[in-house]
């Protein structure tokens, strides 16, 4: 098995992908959704699922404790935040195999080593390869 992890070659293109993405979801009705979730009498800010990044900082501008965009400048840096968390902890991933994007989110050549390189005609990676064709979030 070979493990592979994709990430940009620069942590601010990562940073500027969240803060896209974050926009992107916020278009989509993310802020009504928590809205709806704010009406049920079954939900509070102490339950962890509402503690999740983005609902927690939604959760707070709804109930006055902020405003809209501190709110989304808090969601946005609360995924940098897990995203960083998240890269350390795949770094002590022993066999962690680690593929590099560029700005554009194409795979960069110099991050693929001649031995992940034989492994690109196989089936599980080349689906991954498929995959990531697609342009970046």
């Amino acid at each position: 098995i070979v493990q592979l992890a994709i990430c940009p070659a620069d942590r601010a293109v990562l940073h500027q992908r969240i803060a896209r993405r974050f926009e992107q979801i916020m278009a989509a009705g993310f802020l009504e959704e928590v809205r709806q979730l704010r009406r049920r009498d079954d939900l509070h800010l102490d339950l962890p699922a509402i503690r999740a990044v983005g609902y927690r900082q939604l959760w707070q501008h709804l109930a006055g404790e902020c405003s809209l965009e501190e709110a989304v400048t808090k969601a946005v840096a609360a995924t940098r935040q897990l995203a960083k968390r998240q890269l350390t902890w795949l770094r002590k991933w022993p066999d962690l195999r680690w593929i590099y994007t560029d700005t554009a989110g194409n795979l960069s050549q110099q991050g693929l080593s001649d031995e992940l390189m034989g492994y690109v005609g196989q089936k599980p990676v080349n689906l991954a390869l498929n995959y990531l064709d697609r342009p970046p979030l």
